[in-house]
C-alpha cells in the first residue's frame, strides 16, 4: 500500500465517511422513527423511499456525473470549463425536474399493483409523493454540490449536510409524534421532514457556490450559455451512469416489492435488515466516493497509476472494515436487529428468528457488493459508464429479476431463498466489475475531451 496516496485517500476521505453518515442517517431516522410508530409504516417506508429514488435515479446519475467532469477538469487545471459544466448541469436538472413531477399520477400506480395490503399501499403513495418533490429539490443541489466534491473540498460538503441532517431530526421527532404543537402525522411528518431538510441542504450548496472568489475563478456567472456540445458530452458519459443507476435501483424496488407478496411481517423484516445494511454500509459511501474523486483527478493529470494506486488503497481498507462488519452479523445479530423492537403489540420473538438467519446473508451481500463498489467507482470516474450500464442490463433484468419473480410467484419460496438469490446476483456483478477494472479498458475514455484540446493547439 502506497502512504502518500493512502494518506490521501483518509485526508480526502473521512469528511466523506461523514457526508455519507449524514445521508444515511436521515433515512435512518425516519425509519427508526416511524417502526417505533407502526409495523404498517415501517413496511411502507422502505418500498416508496426506494421507489422514489428508483424514478429518480437516471436523473440523479446524470447530475451526479457533473462531479466526475470537475473532478477532471480540475486535475487538468482546466478551470474555466468549470463554471460551463456546471451550468449544463443545471439545466439538466430542471428538465428533470419538470419530468418526475409530470409522472407522479403515473408513478404512484406502482404501489397499487404491489399487491401490499391496502393500508401499506395508501402509506405508501403518501409517502412517495411527497418525496417526489424532494428529488426535484435535491437533483438541482446535487450538481451544486459536485462542484465541491469534485475539487476535493470534502469538509464543506459534510458540514452543508450535516445542516440539512440536524433539520431533518428535529421536525422528524415533532412532526411524526406529535411534540411542540405539531399534529400527530406519522409518515407524512417523516416526509415533510426529509424535504425541509433537502431544501436547506440545496440552498447552502448554491450559496458557497455564488460566493465571490469561486464566481471569478471559475467563471460561474459568465459560463450560463447553454452549451450544446458540452451537454451531449455531459449526456454521452452521464446517461449511461444515470441508466445503471436506474436499472439496479429498479431490480431492487421490484425485488423488495417482491417480499412484500409473502407479507407483512417479511417485508418489515427485510426492511429491518436492509435498513441495518445501509447503516454498515456507511463509510464504503464515503470511500467509494472519495475513490471515484481522487481517480478522476489523476485521470485528468493523466496519471493512471496514482489512480490505480487511489483504487488498491480502497479496495484494503474496504475488505478489512466490511469482513468485520459481516463477522459481527453472524455473532452478535440480536444486537442490531433489537434496534427496531417496537411497543405497539408486534411479536418481535418472530422478527428476530427471521432476521437471525436474514443477518447471515446480509453479510454475504455486504461484504461483495463494498468490494465491487469500489472498482465500480473507478471505472465510472474514467468514463468506462456503458460497460457498467451493460453489466446491470446483464445481470439484474437478465437474471437477478426474472429469478425473483420465479422464487416468490412461481415457486413459492421463503423468504431465505429469496435471499440467497440477492446474494447470488451481487456476487456475479461484482466478478464481472473487477475482472473488468483489471483488464485496463478503462484507461482508455476521454471524458472532459482532452484529445480534442491536444488537436485544437496543435
Amino acid at each position: 500500500m502506497n502512504k502518500k496516496s493512502f494518506l490521501e485517500l483518509i485526508k480526502l476521505g473521512y469528511p466523506l465517511v461523514l457526508t455519507s453518515s449524514t445521508f444515511i442517517i436521515m433515512l435512518f431516522m425516519d425509519r427508526l422513527f416511524l417502526s417505533w410508530y407502526s409495523q404498517e409504516t415501517i413496511a411502507a417506508s422502505v418500498a416508496s423511499s426506494t421507489c422514489s429514488f428508483t424514478i429518480s435515479a437516471f436523473f440523479i446519475g446524470v447530475a451526479n456525473y457533473v462531479q466526475t467532469f470537475i473532478s477532471q477538469y480540475y486535475g487538468a487545471k482546466r478551470y474555466k470549463e468549470i463554471g460551463k459544466i456546471i451550468w449544463q448541469g443545471m439545466y439538466f436538472a430542471v428538465f428533470a425536474g419538470i419530468i418526475l413531477i409530470s409522472l407522479l399520477p403515473i408513478t404512484r400506480e406502482i404501489f397499487t399493483v404491489s399487491n401490499h395490503s391496502a393500508k401499506v399501499q395508501e402509506l405508501e403513495k403518501l409517502y412517495f409523493t411527497i418525496l417526489q418533490f424532494g428529488m426535484v429539490i435535491s437533483i438541482i443541489g446535487d450538481v451544486a454540490m459536485g462542484f465541491l466534491s469534485g475539487r476535493g473540498k470534502t469538509k464543506t460538503v459534510f458540514l452543508v449536510v450535516l445542516s440539512g441532517v440536524l433539520v431533518n431530526g428535529l421536525l422528524d421527532y415533532v412532526m411524526i409524534f406529535g411534540y411542540l404543537g405539531f399534529p400527530r402525522l406519522g409518515i407524512e411528518g417523516a416526509g415533510i421532514a426529509t424535504v425541509c431538510a433537502i431544501s436547506v441542504r440545496s440552498i447552502l450548496f448554491i450559496c458557497v457556490l455564488l460566493r465571490k472568489k469561486y464566481r471569478e475563478k471559475y467563471n460561474i456567472l459568465k459560463s450560463y450559455k447553454f452549451d450544446k456540445q458540452l451537454f451531449k458530452r455531459l449526456l454521452r458519459f452521464g446517461a449511461p451512469s444515470g441508466l445503471q443507476m436506474l436499472l439496479d435501483m429498479g431490480s431492487f424496488t421490484i425485488f423488495v416489492l417482491l417480499l412484500g407478496r409473502l407479507g407483512d411481517l417479511e417485508l418489515a423484516v427485510s426492511n429491518i435488515a436492509l435498513t441495518i445494511n445501509m447503516i454498515c454500509f456507511i463509510p464504503i459511501g464515503g470511500i467509494h466516493w472519495a475513490t471515484s474523486i481522487l481517480a478522476s483527478q489523476y485521470i485528468g493529470k493523466n496519471d493512471y497509476v496514482g489512480a490505480s494506486r487511489i483504487t488498491f488503497n480502497s479496495f484494503v481498507i474496504t475488505a478489512c472494515y466490511v469482513g468485520l462488519i459481516a463477522f459481527t452479523f453472524l455473532i452478535i445479530p440480536d444486537f442490531y436487529l433489537r434496534l427496531f423492537e417496537q411497543n405497539n403489540g408486534t411479536d418481535f420473538g418472530k422478527i428476530l428468528e427471521m432476521g437471525r438467519m436474514m443477518l447471515t446473508l446480509l453479510g454475504i451481500y455486504t461484504f461483495v457488493n463494498a468490494i465491487q463498489f469500489i472498482f465500480a467507482a473507478t471505472l465510472k470516474g474514467a468514463g468506462d459508464t456503458r460497460f457498467t450500464m451493460m453489466v446491470s442490463i446483464l445481470s439484474s433484468w437478465i437474471f437477478f429479476v426474472p429469478m425473483s419473480y420465479i422464487f416468490v410467484e412461481v415457486l413459492k419460496l421463503d423468504i431465505f431463498w429469496c435471499w440467497s438469490l440477492l446474494a447470488t446476483y451481487v456476487i456475479l456483478k461484482g466478478i464481472i466489475i473487477i475482472i473488468r477494472y483489471i483488464s485496463g479498458r478503462w484507461k482508455h475514455f476521454d471524458v472532459i475531451g482532452r484529445e480534442e484540446e491536444i488537436k485544437l493547439i496543435a
